[in-house]
């Protein structure tokens, strides 16, 4: 009897074992042993270090690149200029007093250049807007970049605009994005922690590009210094015993199954991930500790401002999802982030103009029909440009 217990267990854990693997080879936030140290593909580790690497930040828009992507209404297409920007057209040229850091949402993606809010506030303004966004840069890489371009005797702007989602509450937590967006594995990058109630920089440990092929040999490190490694990787990743793992994060793991057997290849995160993601950082705002380190970095950003005689701003840019659970549950979960903005930073949150709209009003800002929304459309960067314009800058081109 005992015998052919044990060999029950043995037989439940071979199939558990095997379907993990099954699973995981299809859908790549299901999560087993080997993602704990993934390896590199090389031609792929060569095309990201030759296109995007950065030392300092991880990685970067490079000067003097392109592409494209699919967009809502066809194909669109981005080109970076000589200084690293996102190609503002006819005003390049010109006088720039206004500078842009910050994320995708920043940056524009899924629209074409002269669809950019920051394009239209160049139109509006008559000026060169640089709009120096990164995808998935949280506000510390952004402040980061701030603060190495002000290093530079040329770069002297009078306004700069640090543009946000409420999701960068995660990313300033991460030092390897993969711990949080499993698969992301060469999204290594700096971030600040408080320590004695002092803000501290540690430096992206992945500091060269000989570090990517070793980087094992600074794992203990990187897991010390990501908040996600310890509050999420590790509760969610499957290994031995399978089954027992499996069943203790039953809801996720049987979703992602599901979706998998049903879908086949998952290259794109679901609606459960994206919505899981959402749960994820309206916790992370109920965390005292998470917010007072970002608005500890914002005064960092207001150091920068009274050093530089800069005018700061921050720009929060909700996504669709954050829109809908704030309208539904009647819960704006990072307005205590909001309501803490140093003084002398002027704080401009998109969902003050956004909290009437229906459903069908928010799908036409944003690039996709998806719950999570995607990017903001071509009209959404109409309306981001045009509250910007009003809230911040009509005033001072009247007075001129």
């Amino acid at each position: 009897m005992f015998n052919e217990i044990i060999l029950s267990l043995v037989l439940i854990e071979i199939v558990f074992f095997i379907f993990s693997l099954y699973v995981r080879k299809k859908n790549q936030w299901y999560i087993i042993n080997k993602d704990k140290k993934p390896k590199f593909t090389k031609e792929i580790l060569e095309k990201v270090l030759s296109k995007s690497y950065d030392r300092l930040l991880g990685w970067d828009r490079q000067p003097n690149t392109s592409g494209n992507e699919k967009g809502k209404y066809g194909t669109v297409y981005w080109n970076i200029n000589a200084v690293g920007a996102r190609d503002n057209l006819e005003y390049n040229h010109q006088k720039s007093f206004i500078s842009l850091f910050g994320d995708s949402f920043t940056f524009a993606r899924e629209v074409n250049d002269n669809e950019t809010w920051g394009y239209k506030l160049s139109l509006l303004t008559q000026s060169n807007v640089q709009n120096f966004g990164v995808g998935n840069y949280g506000f510390d890489q952004a402040l980061i970049k701030l603060n190495t371009k002000l290093k530079s005797e040329n770069f002297r702007p009078e306004i700069v605009i640090i543009g946000v989602v409420p999701d960068t509450i995660s990313r300033i937590l991460s030092v390897w994005k993969h711990y949080y967006e499993y698969g992301n594995i060469f999204g290594f990058k700096p971030r600040y922690v408080l320590a004695d109630g002092k803000i501290k920089l540690i430096d992206n440990i992945i500091n060269s590009k000989d570090k990517f092929t070793t980087y094992e040999k600074y794992i203990k490190l990187i897991q010390q210094y990501d908040y996600f490694y310890k509050n999420k990787f590790l509760k969610e990743i499957i290994t031995f015993p399978y089954s027992l793992h499996f069943f203790k994060n039953l809801r996720r793991n049987f979703s992602l199954s599901v979706e998998t057997l049903k879908k086949g290849q998952i290259d794109e995160p679901t609606d459960y991930i994206m919505n899981k993601n959402l749960e994820y950082r309206v916790n992370l705002y109920k965390d005292k500790n998470n917010t007072d380190l970002l608005i500890e970095e914002l005064k960092l950003f207001k150091s920068l401002a009274k050093e530089y005689n800069f005018k700061p701003c921050i720009l929060v840019m909700p996504q669709k999802d954050d829109v809908k659970y704030i309208q539904t549950k009647k819960e704006h979960f990072y307005k205590t982030l909001i309501d803490h903005i140093p003084d002398d930073i002027i704080c401009i949150d998109i969902f003050e103009n956004l909290k009437e709209y229906s459903s069908d009003e928010l799908d036409s800002l944003y690039s996709e029909k998806s719950e999570y929304g995607g990017h903001y459309s071509n009209k959404g960067n109409e309306l981001i440009s045009n509250i910007l314009y009003e809230k911040l800058l009509k005033k001072k081109n009247d007075a001129e």
